[in-house]
């Protein structure tokens, strides 16, 4: 269970530090056998941990079970976890490895630690949207043979900017996320755009706003 990916693409969601980032996937790769690597169970969310959004609302778990079971996030909160949770459900979909969702993620459950991350599936009540990007994800990394194995490289990782490249014979995908601050990072408009959050297409340029993710096929 890839747990050192977890934190480090939680903690990339909450400062935005790329190198950081950059330096936990890179020794990973680096240092775990290949036949590993392409097996790890990515993972965002476990029984063991606070739920995925609940993460990333930046809300300290509390002391008490009590205070735990009656924590509620305002809609603020909630939108600006969501808002995180696509660049980190991005980079848990297209990194080295096989991505391992707990169930609820992806319908938008939230909790603290144990008991309170393990509520019933809400049959019904599920967030669409989130459950859509979701099928996105799934969709697009079936579709791409560079994620079943395909060797990877950092492209770029600086003031917030976190671009790698996926590829196999045949097949070759790039992940940028734009966790900066204030900043906007432009993409020349090439290659296949398979999938796209807080972007915005102009002539020439995909422009990545703040939050924004975007996952790009490429010619081989």
């Amino acid at each position: 269970m890839n747990y050192p990916f977890r934190v480090a693409i939680l903690r990339y969601a909450a400062d935005g530090n790329a190198e950081t980032l950059r330096q936990t996937v890179e020794s990973i790769v680096e240092n775990y056998p290949k036949p590993a690597l392409d097996c790890m169970m990515n993972n965002l969310g476990t029984h063991d941990t606070s739920r995925l959004l609940t993460r990333l609302t930046g809300v300290e778990r509390p002391a008490s079970l009590e205070e735990q079971a009656n924590c509620t996030f305002t809609p603020e909160q909630r939108e600006q976890a969501l808002s995180l949770a696509r660049p980190a459900t991005v980079l848990q979909f297209t990194l080295s490895g096989v991505p391992c969702i707990y169930y609820g993620d992806e319908a938008g459950l939230d909790g603290f630690g144990d008991p309170f991350c393990r509520k019933c599936y809400p049959w019904g009540h599920e967030d669409t949207a989130l459950l859509h990007w979701y099928r996105d994800l799934i969709r697009i990394r079936r579709a791409t043979s560079a994620y079943a194995g395909g060797t990877y490289r950092t492209l770029r990782a600086d003031n917030g900017v976190f671009a790698f490249e996926r590829s196999a014979p045949g097949s070759r995908a790039v992940t940028v996320v734009n966790m900066g601050a204030e900043t906007e990072y432009p993409l020349p408009d090439s290659g296949e755009l398979l999938l796209s959050y807080h972007c915005e297409r102009t002539e020439k340029w995909l422009i990545l706003k703040k939050h924004g993710c975007a996952v790009i096929r490429c010619g081989t």
